[in-house]
């Protein structure tokens, strides 16, 4: 393996020897960097030096002199000192070395984490069912090279080198992004990464920092003393780097598992730890949103599962099956950039799902369609089996009366393996012989009976005919004029009619299609138990109705047409796919010849034209250029080129690339003209295509994927009321954008979206309709037994999301309405608190349980903001039903009589549910009252969706640069009370979003 450093992010990385020479993507920066061509053994000298944005300590292997590098803590890009400088650096520290003195800042080479925390223990619940699922971030082995790796590989290169290309620079016209012509700050120096609010906020926080450590952890942790290796009195208070972080982070650790202050030492109150562990838990998260800004950087980042899809569907003309990509995990939006990791397994899943697009689809193209008729026999093979079953016991018997030795015994019947089992087989012979001979005999006959099964591969989008003929009908059926059975073709039910008045023998047809890309057809005939089936039989394939003729069929099927084809024409027809893949970016002339190299190695192997293309083709769809969405930059804050602009406007809105009208309009530098770009929008988010943005966003947003992790109980969890649920979110906020309503619609609106399955469940009395439709309240909840209903808090995948087993949490809850409504996200729980216990006997309340949770100071910092919200939702059950009163059981207590352990049981009891609690100081009684408190904070709602959906859509995340412009939006959106389609708009029109 050669190991090396990226040249711009320092990240280790490694590559097989074989790789040499050529280029490969650093996983962290995305930086394109030459592998070595041999191994560096030498030891490398190491010198120190500061960047001169923000005076962080840096240090760099010699051999990276004069190269630039980015600075981990503000990002800015630094100029490695050169040769002269280094000399001079060297010998002022080998000076200072001979006069050096303890360093002041904390050492942490004896962690307090890694001496104290000695066992692990369960977290609260919050973690066990909040905690978001992050992405699990694997460096890849590099496995055995495979040959069509190979043969793709000069493909790849050129095309990375193709990404990397200078582009024609697209004058701006004047128009809504007038405002880009300002100078954009590439950085912000000392509080890049928040907004002014988070800013005071952690000034506020420090204040009470010193005066605990002071009064309970100075007198050990100090210079003299360093108790186990530990010093506090030098402590970062301004949480300023990365190794300050740490050490706050240690100190909470030992506080959360109590085992700081010692027993020995004076212990602080309940409220004085409460309150210090909940300001270091809220300054160790500003400090991480701090020191991972990066002053507006976006990173260039892939397509996401569903944009490559949809990107593949536009070339092709047909949908692509979901199984074809694995579901991807993502810490917050999949669209930003900075969060994806691109390994060599992607690669690989990148690289076997676009061939097997463009095999299927060549051989739609090219396959005859040569009708013949197949017929299979049903009984042929049991009664093989049957035959080879009698004779291998003959065969046995016989080697048995030779006194054969046992080893050719198990070579005719393996199952015979030593002395015992062959023993076992003589006691037993002449009863299987005697059930083997009636098997035998059974399939002589004609037929089978009750059931057929057949599997065929056959020809992709082509109409079938399967023919069954029947030889005798159960007892049953005798005397109706017609004779069924049902036949299952791929899981769809057909009906087949047999004509009575046929004799014995009568026969019925049915047709399917096959699909384009699941050509594997199973065929079920199920019948009674006296119904004999003699045969079925196929005819096709026979071409379907010709559709609209797609792109990439008006590109190949003139080709494979002809006998031979000249590399000219092939040439042709691979530029204006890749043209078309690559988003009309750009097509290096070296990359189509690296193709045609491809292609005509295929034709050398005896392929004909379509199969020669496979490759090819293949090679474009894991190129760089369409994998990536291409947004060059020079390592600064640019304006996008309109062609870029379309490319990320129509990836916002319809997760898939511009259409002609949108390409023709950048092309022609219209996209910006006044009144265009609003008349672009209000056409793009009128198609079904914006569906997908609306859902894709909402759904991120809420975390639905807590709610595919929820085992439903009961009837429930049954039939289609799982898929409704997880529906809903979407299609409630497709109403509110496309109906341009105000945000608070989210928190209490007038009106429900639901199908028939979630109407009834919320216990609507109405008759049943398809689909999701919009319903005024009053239409639909006129009985107080259903209990109030609008907005997304009542919505059932929201509610069972807050649950813990079959009991409601308002922890979970009241932390998704802090997260998500306030847009206050909670610091993460402890992971080493120990989970609490009700006491054995005990019958507690919800309530009551929250109150033992907040009753413990390491738990009650963050508790005590999220409990009291979500015990305004308790009300509705886990399963989002209204209620009125609470079932509680008590725990169970074991009883030990006579050596005997009973479970001793007390009947449960109902009581009267209590919804009050407080949000930020504001008391309210129940579930309404929860409601019109979130309204008086719609502003943080409004900012919540707003940075959330701005951040999904330019593919990095909200960092203080963007403050002041979002804070311009967001006062002039007040006026209107917030409403969600103009919001987007504000987004698309906004200099963040046309800006890279």
């Amino acid at each position: 393996m050669i190991k090396f450093h990226c040249q711009s992010c320092q990240q280790k990385l490694s590559a097989p020897e074989e790789f040499s020479g050529t280029d490969v993507q650093c996983p962290s920066c995305h930086y394109l960097n030459t592998i070595p061509e041999v191994v560096e053994t030498c030891e490398t000298i190491t010198f120190k030096f500061l960047c001169h944005s923000c005076d962080q300590k840096l240090s760099i292997d010699t051999e990276l002199i004069g190269t630039y590098i980015n600075c981990p803590a503000c990002s800015s890009t630094i100029s490695v000192p050169d040769n002269n400088s280094f000399e001079e650096d060297l010998n002022n520290t080998r000076v200072d070395a001979e006069h050096s003195t303890k360093s002041p800042r904390p050492s942490r080479h004896k962690t307090i984490r890694a001496q104290k925390l000695k066992k692990q223990t369960k977290s609260s619940s919050r973690k066990a069912k909040h905690t978001r699922i992050k992405a699990k971030k694997k460096s890849s082995k590099a496995p055995v090279i495979s040959i069509l790796f190979i043969l793709i590989t000069i493909g790849v290169i050129i095309g990375f080198q193709n990404l990397s290309n200078e582009e024609k620079q697209v004058s701006v016209a004047n128009g809504s992004h007038s405002s880009l012509d300002k100078e954009i700050t590439a950085s912000q120096k000392t509080t890049h990464g928040l907004r002014s609010q988070d800013i005071r906020a952690l000034e506020k926080k420090v204040q009470g920092l010193k005066p605990f450590l002071t009064k309970y952890c100075f007198e050990c942790h100090n210079e003299e003393k360093e108790k186990g290796g530990i010093r506090l009195d030098n402590i970062d208070y301004k949480f300023n780097d990365s190794a300050s972080v740490h050490m706050w982070q240690d100190v909470l650790d030992v506080l959360n598992i109590e085992e700081m202050p010692p027993e020995d030492k004076a212990q602080p109150s309940a409220d004085e730890l409460t309150d210090f562990i909940g300001d270091i838990a809220q300054n160790i998260k500003l400090a991480h949103k701090r020191l991972a800004a990066t002053g507006g950087k976006i990173s260039m980042r892939y397509l996401t599962k569903r944009e490559y899809l949809s990107s593949v569907t536009d070339l092709f003309g047909v949908d692509i099956p979901e199984d074809f990509l694995p579901d991807e995990v993502s810490p917050e939006f999949d669209t930003i950039g900075s969060d994806q990791y691109f390994s060599l397994k992607q690669y690989e899943q990148f690289y076997k799902a676009g061939r097997k697009v463009v095999e299927t689809n060549i051989i739609d193209i090219t396959a005859p369609f040569d009708s013949n008729t197949i017929r299979y026999d049903p009984e042929i093979l049991p009664a093989k089996k049957a035959k080879e079953y009698y004779l291998r016991m003959k065969a046995v018997k016989k080697l048995i009366e030779a006194n054969a030795p046992l080893s050719e015994i198990t070579k005719v019947d393996p199952h015979i393996a030593d002395q015992g089992q062959l023993e076992i087989f003589k006691r037993r012979y002449n009863g299987k012989l005697a059930k083997a001979i009636k098997k035998y005999n059974q399939t002589n006959i004609p037929g089978v009976a009750e059931n057929v099964i057949y599997k065929k591969t056959l020809r992709p989008n082509s109409l079938y005919k399967v023919t069954v003929t029947a030889l005798s009908f159960s007892e049953k059926k005798k005397g109706k004029k017609e004779k069924t059975a049902v036949a299952y073709i791929n899981h769809e039910r057909t009906t087949l009619n047999f004509d009575s008045k046929s004799g014995t023998m009568t026969s019925s047809e049915a047709s399917f299609k096959t699909g384009l890309f699941d050509s594997n057809v199973l065929i079920r005939i199920k019948g009674h138990e006296d119904d004999i089936y003699d045969y079925l039989s196929l005819t096709g394939p026979f071409k379907l109705k010709e559709k609209k003729m797609t792109f990439f069929k008006s590109l190949v099927s003139p080709i494979t047409k002809k006998s031979n084809a000249s590399e000219s024409e092939i040439a042709e027809l691979l530029t204006k796919f890749a043209e078309r893949a690559f988003r009309y970016q750009g097509v290096d002339k070296d990359y189509i010849t690296a193709l045609l190299k491809l292609y005509r190695l295929e034709r050398e192997n005896g392929k004909d034209i379509g199969n020669s293309l496979i490759e090819p083709l293949t090679a474009i769809l894991t190129a760089p250029a369409f994998l990536y969405i291409k947004e060059k930059n020079d390592g600064k804050r640019n304006k996008l080129t309109q062609s870029e602009f379309a490319i990320r406007m129509a990836y916002f809105l319809w997760r898939a690339p511009p259409d002609k009208e949108l390409y023709e309009l950048a092309e022609s530098n219209k996209l910006f003209a006044q009144g265009v770009l609003r008349n672009q929008f209000e056409r793009m988010l009128s198609s079904n295509k914006a569906d997908h943005f609306l859902v894709d966003f909402i759904n991120q947003w809420s975390d639905i994927e807590r709610f595919d992790e929820i085992d439903i109980p009961g009837d429930l969890g049954k039939g289609g009321f799982p898929y409704s649920a997880r529906r809903e979110i979407g299609e409630f906020f497709k109403v509110l954008v496309r109906e341009n309503l105000p945000v608070d619609n989210m928190i209490a609106s007038d009106f429900v979206v639901a199908d028939h399955r979630l109407s009834g469940h919320y216990g609507f009395k109405k008759k049943s309709f398809k689909g999701f439709k919009k319903f005024k309240l009053p239409d639909l909840n006129s009985e107080s037994s259903v209990g109030p209903r609008g907005g997304m808090l009542t919505q059932f995948a929201f509610l069972i999301m807050g649950t813990n087993d079959s009991r409601t949490s308002p922890t979970i809850r009241g932390t998704l309405i802090r997260e998500k409504f306030l847009f206050d996200e909670p610091p993460p729980p402890p992971p080493n608190v120990p989970a609490i216990e009700p006491p054995k006997g005990a019958k507690l309340t919800v309530r009551q349980l929250v109150d033992r949770h907040m009753s413990i100071p390491q738990c009650a910092s963050c508790h005590k903001k999220i409990d009291p919200i979500g015990l305004g939702l308790e009300n509705f059950d886990y399963l989002g039903q209204w209620r009125t009163e609470e079932l509680i059981k008590a725990e169970p207590v074991n009883n030990t009589r006579k050596g005997k352990a009973k479970t001793k049981t007390t009947p449960p009891e109902t009581v009267p549910v209590l919804a009050n609690g407080h949000l930020d100081g504001e008391s309210f009684k129940d579930f309404k009252g929860l409601q019109r408190v979130l309204l008086k904070h719609k502003d943080k709602l409004a900012m919540s969706i707003f940075e959330s959906m701005m951040s999904y859509g330019i593919g990095r995340k909200i960092e203080f640069v963007d403050d002041a412009e979002i804070q311009e939006i967001l006062s002039k959106m007040k006026k209107k009370n917030y409403p969600l389609k103009e919001m987007v708009f504000e987004i698309l029109s906004s200099q963040m979003f046309a800006t890279k």
